[in-house]
């Protein structure tokens, strides 16, 4: 039996990310978010443009931000991979 490989998803709960303000809705400035849910992954959507991910916004000054959700750009994702 074959090994079916699955590519690496481009963000996982856990993860953090930084979006450049082009790059998602609705905000001010680089976004800065640790993942606490997802939707959907990309993968499981061809095509997809757009992610909506949930998190916690974490600010310069080391303090979080209620939880929210963020429309992200997938190509942002690619373009800017979360640190693990």
């Amino acid at each position: 039996m074959s090994e079916q490989r699955h590519p690496k998803p481009l963000v996982q709960v856990g993860d953090v990310i930084e979006i450049p303000e082009a790059d998602y809705c609705y905000g001010l400035g680089i976004l800065r978010m640790r993942i606490t849910a997802m939707t959907v992954t990309p993968q499981e959507v061809p095509r997809l443009e757009w992610i909506r991910l949930i998190g916690v916004p974490l600010y310069s000054n080391e303090q979080e931000g209620p939880e929210r959700e963020a429309l992200i750009r997938v190509e942002a994702l690619r373009q800017h991979p979360p640190k693990r």
